[in-house]
């Protein structure tokens, strides 16, 4: 379970964080980067590529990737 004051995630958490949520948010990473790519030139000519990748792609990919395992994002003391 949890700690006592909630700073960090229990084996439950961790459990359901290696079997459900990676695998998804990899697939949105995935996904997000495909929806980049195919609207590249409309972010380009709206000047807004910046966002979309963060929001699309990077967003995603660091929930992923960076995330402590088991971490809400209030427990999570990763910068990035």
């Amino acid at each position: 379970m949890d700690d006592i004051d909630g700073n960090r995630p229990g084996e439950i958490a961790m459990i359901a964080d290696t079997v459900l949520v990676r695998p998804l948010m990899l697939g949105a990473t995935i996904v997000g980067t495909a929806v980049y790519t195919v609207s590249l030139p409309f972010t380009l000519l709206g000047k807004n590529e910046d966002e979309a990748a963060e929001v699309l792609v990077k967003t995603p990919a660091r929930s992923t990737f960076l995330r402590c395992l088991g971490c809400t994002p209030a427990q999570n003391t990763t910068d990035y």
